[in-house]
């Protein structure tokens, strides 16, 4: 890790793996014409806030640290736990608000195409942003009828409203899982990994720096010399941001050569369209989206205020979920 000032984790491609599920919709068993043709599909989608969710609230955690001492806490484990023993509590945070920017969208037909609902916006600058305060719908998509077994998503960044220090007052910040820092993107300066902080208008304030306070004085206005866990590139030479690890980001389909890096992620739904068309929604769920080690008490997360450990030093991630689909 380059910053030992910061130490930003992440269990996003972990949790990918653990959240990317096969889903068997209604119509599978259905018989589907062989004459081709086309049927209209409605996608919808949104964000699954949790019932009364709230920080002592984790689903899928651990209840009890386990057998083996931890090196450091992880978001597997129930809110309260210190397992590594640092003196920082397990906490999560759910947002108020959530946002996503799509590139692409697509599902995978049984021969291997891809079938696009929201096309390739050809930049990422383009992208089809959904705020999932509310579900989105999108423009009914015509696709071949037939036999489908999965889906295919090329994503920007996502964009998280939640409490930040004492005060408590919403901030959003905007995470970047694409690098956008190429000629053929417009060169707009931000790599993978990189968090800004946006006013209320939606406007980005500036890049989070390593071991500096979350706050709008100490952002910087270009990203700079930032780098975190992440490293280096090994094929662009950008320097990663804050958030995410090599392990992250060196994935096999993340090496997309030295002028494009753009973050996909794919699952498995099976479906047979017949000729009256369906419906299809896909689900975030954004419930105790922010992890992170609670070192003063407050179940509120203070990135490096007044010495804090809260990001610098303990354990911190916002935790991407791959979306549940279903399709009637």
């Amino acid at each position: 890790m380059t910053n030992s000032s910061l130490r930003p984790r992440s269990c996003f491609a972990g949790c990918l793996a653990a959240a990317t599920l096969l889903v068997l919709a209604p119509g599978c068993g259905v018989s589907v014409p062989t004459g081709g043709g086309s049927a209209s599909v409605a996608v919808t989608l949104a964000a699954d806030y949790g019932e009364g969710a709230d920080d002592e609230l984790s689903p899928a955690g651990t209840a009890e640290c386990p057998l083996f001492a931890l090196a450091t806490d992880n978001p597997f484990l129930q809110p309260g736990l210190d397992c590594d023993a640092d003196g920082g509590v397990v906490r999560f945070i759910t947002p108020s608000s959530y946002k996503v920017a799509v590139k692409r969208l697509s599902f995978e037909n049984a021969d291997g195409t891809l079938v696009d609902v929201i096309p390739d916006s050809g930049t990422l600058a383009g992208a089809f942003v959904a705020d999932l305060t509310a579900p989105v719908t999108l423009p009914v998509a015509s696709l071949p009828v037939g036999s489908y077994t999965g889906y295919y998503v090329e994503l920007y960044y996502h964009e998280i409203t939640m409490p930040l220090y004492d005060a408590g007052d919403p901030q959003t910040l905007r995470v970047y899982v694409s690098d956008d820092d190429f000629a053929a993107e417009g060169n707009l300066g931000h790599h993978q990994g990189d968090i800004t902080l946006l006013d209320g208008g939606g406007n980005e304030l500036g890049f989070v720096p390593a071991g500096e306070p979350w706050l709008a004085e100490a952002l910087l206005p270009a990203r700079g010399e930032i780098t975190g866990a992440g490293g280096t590139d090994p094929e662009t030479g950008h320097l990663r941001g804050l958030y995410g690890d090599a392990d992250h980001w060196n994935k096999p389909e993340s090496m997309q050569g030295a002028g494009q890096d753009v973050f996909i992620f794919a699952g498995n739904v099976a479906f047979a369209l017949a000729g009256g068309g369906g419906a299809a929604t896909f689900v975030f769920n954004v419930q105790d989206t922010w992890f992170f080690e609670d070192f003063d008490g407050n179940s509120l997360f203070n990135p490096c205020e007044n010495d804090t450990l809260d990001g610098c030093g303990g354990e911190w991630t916002p935790v991407f979920n791959p979306p549940i689909v279903t399709v009637e």
